[in-house]
C-alpha cells in the first residue's frame, strides 16, 4: 500500500489524474481498515475537490516609437498629425486563475487590459482588453489537449476600434528531454468600427481631369473603395511550435531554443485585405551573468494578398486628375527582430528592456514602412 500511494501521489502532481484515482481506489480496496487507506481516501477526496492557483500582475513603463502612424514610403501626413515619431506611456494589469478538475480536465482563464498614451499623437492611444480561457484534459502522460476561446476588444482615440474572437484547439506534447511540441488549428473573427470613403469616378483615363472640378482626386471608375477597403474578415489559422531545451554546461545557466510556422488563410469582406500568409519564428531564450535573462526573437512573413490594391502610389498623386492603378497582386514580407533584457528585483518585480524593429516591404508604396520601438517596464507580479 505504501508504493501504491506514493505513486498515486506522484502521478497527481504531474496532472495523471485518472491513473492516480485508480491507484489510490486500488489501495482503499486491497489494504481496507487500514492507516494506509485512510490516507487513500483523503487523497482522493482532495483529488476529486478543485484545486486552484491564482496569479496576477500590473506593469508601467516607457516607449520611444520612430513610427507610430506606420508611416509608408512617399505618403504625406495629414494636417493634423504633427509628425511620425512620438513617446508614450503604457500600463498593463491582468489575473488568471487555473483549476484542476476531476478525470484529468483542467480549467483555466486569463483576463488583461493594456493602454498607452502619446505625447503628443493623442490620435493613437488606446485601451485594449482581453479575455482567454481554455480547458485542458490530459489524454495520457505527456499528452495534453486543449480547447481554447480569446476575446478582445480595442479603442483607439476613445473610439471603437476592433472587436475579436478566435475559437480552436490544440494538443501539447512535453519532454523534459526533447522540450515542448504544440499543434493547432483556430477560426478566427476580425470586426473593425472604423468607415472608410469611397473615392470620386474619374473619366477613366490616368491623368485625365476629374469629372468634379471640385473634387481634389478621383480614382479608375467601377471601383467601389469603401466596400473593397473594408477589413473586416475570417481567418482560418494553423500552427506548430516547438521550444527545445538547450544542452548548456552547467553552471552556464538554462537556455532554450523555440521554432514556429503559422499560417492563416484570411478572407476580408473588401477585396483590399485578403490573403494567405506564411511566417517562421524563431526565439533565443537564457541566463546570463549578474541575473540578467535575454530573449532575441526573428520572425518573417510571407503575406501574398489575392488581388492588386486600390491604393495609388503617392509620387503619381495629381490634384484634380485621375490616379492610375497597378494591375500587380499586391505583396508584403514582414521582418520583425526583437531583443530584451530582463532582471527580476526583490521578489516580485521585474525590470525589462527591449528593442524591437519591423521592416515591411511592400509592392504598394502606402503599405511599405520601418519602424523601431526602444522602451522599458516595471512589472509586479503576485501568484501562488
Amino acid at each position: 500500500p505504501i508504493a501504491s500511494y506514493y505513486e498515486a501521489s506522484a502521478l497527481a502532481a504531474s496532472r495523471d489524474d485518472a491513473e492516480a484515482e485508480a491507484l489510490l481506489r486500488q489501495v482503499i480496496a486491497e489494504h481496507p481498515d487500514t492507516p494506509w487507506a485512510a490516507r487513500a481516501e483523503q487523497a482522493l477526496a482532495a483529488l476529486s475537490a478543485p484545486r486552484l492557483r491564482r496569479w496576477g500582475w500590473a506593469s508601467v513603463g516607457w516607449e520611444y516609437d520612430d513610427n507610430v502612424v506606420l508611416r509608408g514610403a512617399g505618403v504625406v501626413l495629414p494636417q493634423e498629425i504633427s509628425g511620425q515619431r512620438d513617446t508614450r506611456v503604457l500600463w498593463t494589469a491582468g489575473g488568471g486563475v487555473e483549476m484542476a478538475l476531476p478525470r484529468g480536465f483542467h480549467w483555466g482563464a486569463i483576463a488583461s487590459y493594456e493602454g498607452a498614451a502619446h505625447a503628443e499623437l493623442s490620435q493613437f492611444d488606446y485601451h485594449f482588453p482581453s479575455l482567454s480561457t481554455w480547458l485542458d484534459y490530459a489524454v495520457a502522460r505527456d499528452w495534453t489537449l486543449r480547447g481554447q476561446a480569446d476575446f478582445a476588444y480595442a479603442w483607439v482615440d476613445d473610439k471603437p476600434y476592433l472587436g475579436f474572437q478566435r475559437w480552436g484547439g490544440s494538443l501539447l506534447r512535453g519532454s523534459d528531454r526533447w522540450g515542448t511540441t504544440v499543434v493547432g488549428a483556430w477560426w478566427a473573427r476580425y470586426d473593425y468600427h472604423f468607415a472608410t470613403e469611397d473615392v470620386p469616378d474619374g473619366p477613366g483615363v490616368a491623368f485625365a481631369p476629374c469629372l468634379d472640378p471640385g473634387d481634389v482626386l478621383c480614382g479608375p471608375p467601377g471601383i467601389d473603395e469603401e466596400r473593397s477597403r473594408q477589413r473586416d474578415g475570417d481567418a482560418l489559422q494553423f500552427g506548430i511550435d516547438h521550444t527545445l531545451p538547450l544542452p548548456i554546461p552547467q553552471g552556464l545557466g538554462r537556455w532554450s531554443l523555440q521554432g514556429s510556422y503559422r499560417f492563416q488563410h484570411f478572407d476580408a469582406t473588401g477585396s483590399e485585405y485578403s490573403h494567405n500568409a506564411h511566417e517562421l519564428l524563431a526565439r533565443l531564450r537564457g541566463e546570463l551573468p549578474l541575473g540578467l535573462r535575454l530573449s532575441a526573437m526573428g520572425a518573417w512573413v510571407d503575406r501574398p494578398y489575392r488581388n492588386p490594391s486600390t491604393f495609388p502610389r503617392p509620387d503619381v498623386l495629381v490634384f484634380n486628375r485621375q490616379y492610375p492603378l497597378s494591375s500587380d497582386r499586391r505583396e508584403d514580407r514582414d521582418w520583425r527582430v526583437e531583443i530584451a533584457l530582463e532582471r527580476d528585483f526583490a521578489r516580485w518585480f521585474t525590470l525589462a528592456a527591449r528593442w524591437s524593429w519591423r521592416r515591411n516591404r511592400s509592392n504598394v508604396d502606402v503599405f511599405d514602412y520601418e519602424r523601431n520601438i526602444l522602451g522599458v517596464t516595471l512589472t509586479v507580479a503576485l501568484g501562488d
